[in-house]
């Protein structure tokens, strides 16, 4: 087998796995009388090729967050596919 068949080959049988970002959710707070107090939360993700902040509601769990922000992805996921 000559080098450059062996090459497209090996080249075709190579499976890259696509990046997956971390998603890091991103809480605000401010100094208040009682304590810290949380003003806002967001998620900046990668979607469509672009970092896209995603707000979410305060006062919810970190696994209602999580949730939200999956139904975001598949979302986008299926209107890219229409596309």
């Amino acid at each position: 087998m000559k080098f450059g068949k062996r090459l497209d080959t090996l080249e075709r049988n190579i499976h890259v796995r696509e990046y997956t970002p971390p998603i890091i959710i991103h809480t605000i707070v401010e100094p208040s009388e009682n304590g810290p107090k949380e003003i806002g939360v967001f998620a900046n993700m990668l979607l469509e090729g672009s970092y896209q902040r995603i707000d979410l509601e305060l006062g919810k769990t970190h696994t209602e967050y999580e949730k939200n922000i999956n139904e975001y992805v598949k979302y986008f996921s299926k209107s890219n596919a229409h596309n």
